[in-house]
């Protein structure tokens, strides 16, 4: 098909989050990019109908209550961790922690590997960062599962409070502004 191609779909969505553990509503943004098949002739219209099957998705956490793709924010009233934030906030605060380190022992062994003169020296100088730079993540992922739990103190909350999610692009639809999505073929047309 000559007439279609490949664009990024982005969009904002605004996430209302209703607090599992003291009640308090509080929402936040968060920007989205999707790949979408669209037709040259109507871009905008296939890169609508993207996002909203998008929302849609993100809206049933993909059938199974799997809501990773969204961003973490504890409740600014509490600090309470929403439970299905939970495998989010252990992948930013494992990244946050262990990426660092990582790269440090990755590029210190290269530029150490190639500063020392004598070849054997910065090869075992290498071995050794790239063995700690691989073991990195490793012993991250597995301190993240075991030790972090971002709710520790909190008491423990029974309740499930799926997040509400609307897209900049279901807002204008409800309002009946035209609705504008960016980074699509014709943009570029348009621009010049």
């Amino acid at each position: 098909m000559g007439d279609t191609t490949e664009a990024t779909v982005r969009d904002a969505a605004t996430i209302d989050v209703e607090c599992e553990a003291c009640g308090h509503q509080f929402s936040y943004e968060q920007i989205f990019l999707a790949k979408a098949e669209v037709r040259y002739a109507d871009p905008r219209a296939d890169a609508i109908r993207t996002v909203k099957r998008l929302g849609e998705e993100l809206r049933s956490g993909f059938g199974k209550n799997d809501f990773g793709r969204l961003s973490w924010k504890r409740c600014p009233n509490c600090g309470y961790t929403q439970s299905w934030m939970t495998k989010r906030a252990r992948i930013s605060q494992g990244l946050r922690l262990f990426l660092p380190p990582t790269l440090l022992l990755f590029f210190g062994g290269l530029a150490a590997a190639i500063l020392i003169p004598d070849p054997a020296v910065g090869g075992q100088v290498l071995k050794y960062s790239l063995f700690g730079a691989l073991a990195m993540p490793i012993i991250g992922v597995v301190s993240m599962i075991l030790a972090f739990q971002p709710n520790r103190g909190r008491g423990e909350v029974s309740k499930f409070n799926k997040p509400n999610i609307t897209f900049e692009v279901e807002k204008a639809s409800a309002q009946g502004q035209q609705m504008q999505v960016q980074n699509m073929p014709g943009d570029i047309r348009d621009a010049l």
